[in-house]
C-alpha cells in the first residue's frame, strides 16, 4: 500500500526529464532574470527561486517509490518549497500586520479533519512518519494563510498567488490520499494538472506583482517630471521683464 513501510535502504535513479522539471526549471528561471535585470525587484525573490529548485529535488525523491527514506525526503523537499513560498508571501503579502491567525485556523483545522479521518488510519502504525506528514500539513496551511490578505478586497495579483498556494495544497491531498487511504481516482485525474497550475499561478502573479510595480513607478515618475518642468517653466516666465 504505502511506500513509507518499506526498507530504509534506497537505491538512487536518474533524474527524468518531466514536465513538473520543465515547468519548476523555468519558474525560478523567471524569477532569476527578474532579480538580475530588474533593479526595483523584490529582494526576496530568491526564495522563490529556492522554492521552485527544490521542489524538483522533492519530486525526485518522491519518485523512488520503493523505500520510506525516498518518501520522507520528498516530504522534506516540499517541505523546504513551502517554506520558500511562505517566505515570499509573509515579506510581500501578509507579514506581522495583515497575517490574520484567524484565517490560518480555519484552514488549518479544514486540513486536520481531513488528516485525521483520512490519513490517520494508515500513519498511525508509524507515529515518528505521521508526525512529519502533519509538520508538513501545518506548513502547507501556514503558507496558504500567509497568502491571504483579507485587508484588500479588489482583485490583485496577491489572489493569483493564493489561488497557486491552494492548488499546491490540493495536489498535496491527493497524494496523501493515493498514499494512505488508497484512494486513486482523485490522484489520477486531478495531482498533476493542480501541480502545474499552482507552480504556474504563482510565477505568473509574481510577475504581475513586479509589472504593476513598475507601472506605477513609471507613472510617479512621469507625474514628478511634469511637475518639476512646470516649476522650472513658471520660474523662467516670472524671471521674463
Amino acid at each position: 500500500m504505502a511506500n513509507w513501510r518499506h526498507t530504509m535502504a534506497m537505491e538512487f535513479a536518474p533524474l527524468e526529464i518531466t514536465p513538473l522539471v520543465y515547468i519548476c526549471f523555468w519558474c525560478a528561471a523567471a524569477m532569476f532574470l527578474l532579480r538580475k535585470f530588474l533593479p526595483t525587484a523584490s529582494r526576496w525573490l530568491p526564495a522563490l527561486i529556492f522554492a521552485f529548485l527544490i521542489a524538483i529535488v522533492g519530486d525526485y525523491f518522491l519518485g523512488i517509490r520503493t523505500t520510506n527514506l525516498g518518501f520522507a525526503l520528498g516530504i522534506f523537499g516540499y517541505l523546504l518549497a513551502h517554506i520558500g513560498f511562505f517566505i515570499y508571501a509573509w515579506n510581500n503579502i501578509t507579514g506581522r500586520g495583515r497575517f490574520s491567525w484567524w484565517v490560518f485556523g480555519i484552514i488549518w483545522l479544514l486540513f486536520l479533519v481531513f488528516y485525521f479521518t483520512m490519513l490517520w488510519p494508515s500513519l498511525r502504525a508509524s507515529i515518528p512518519f505521521a508526525i512529519v506528514v502533519l509538520l508538513y500539513l501545518t506548513m502547507s496551511c501556514l503558507t496558504l494563510a500567509s497568502s491571504i490578505d483579507i485587508t484588500r478586497r479588489h482583485f490583485s495579483w496577491r489572489w493569483i498567488y493564493a489561488f497557486g498556494v491552494l492548488c499546491l495544497l490540493l495536489s498535496d491531498a491527493t497524494i496523501g490520499l493515493h498514499n494512505f487511504a488508497d484512494s486513486h481516482e482523485l490522484y489520477h485525474l486531478y495531482m498533476w494538472p493542480l501541480f502545474y497550475t499552482a507552480m504556474v499561478a504563482m510565477a505568473l502573479a509574481v510577475l504581475l506583482q513586479h509589472y504593476f510595480a513598475k507601472k506605477a513607478a513609471d507613472r510617479e515618475y512621469g507625474i514628478a517630471a511634469d511637475a518639476m518642468r512646470e516649476n522650472s517653466e513658471s520660474a523662467q516666465f516670472q524671471e521674463l521683464p
